[in-house]
């Protein structure tokens, strides 16, 4: 089996609009329409992954790890699926009130190396402990956190 080159995109939520992504359904909401985005601009493979905290569980940092077929894209084209991932996921009203937006890292690689490390690193466990927000942990306690979209099966 070989490895297809990919793309790997993080999409980090604004530290205003986290309370409300607490709750599983707009997690889940959230992904989905990422997933029906990229799927609708021609991405074969999608694997989205919610990670909750950084590496010390410090504070809940949402952000939305993304494993996608595709290419490298152009200054242009990756500003303008940028802008499309901003519009579908945050209403720009929410980002023109609390004056801040989503950001996005877009990286592409061919190296199988590197991807095997995305794929190691988007499959990880980011809610280690459950001390660092009990509540949180009891509201996502059976989230079904990685989805899959497309087609994988390399045809």
């Amino acid at each position: 089996m070989q490895i297809c080159p990919m793309a790997y995109i993080v999409i980090t939520f604004p530290l205003e609009v986290r309370p409300m992504m607490r709750d599983p359904q707009v997690l889940a909401l959230l992904r989905k329409k990422a997933r029906r985005l990229l799927r609708k601009r021609g991405y074969r493979m999608v694997f989205t992954r919610w990670h909750y905290f950084g590496e010390h569980g410090e504070k809940y940092h949402p952000h939305l790890n993304i494993l996608c077929d595709g290419g490298w894209l152009p200054e242009e084209q990756l500003a303008e699926l940028k802008d499309s991932i901003r519009r579908k996921l945050l209403p720009r009203s929410i980002a023109k009130g609390i004056g801040k937006d989503l950001e996005i890292q877009y990286r592409y690689s061919r190296s199988p190396k590197q991807i095997m490390h995305w794929i190691k690193y988007v499959t990880k466990a980011s809610f280690r402990d459950i001390t660092w927000d009990e509540p949180l942990a009891n509201a996502l306690y059976g989230f079904h956190n990685g989805c899959f979209a497309g087609t994988w099966d390399g045809s």
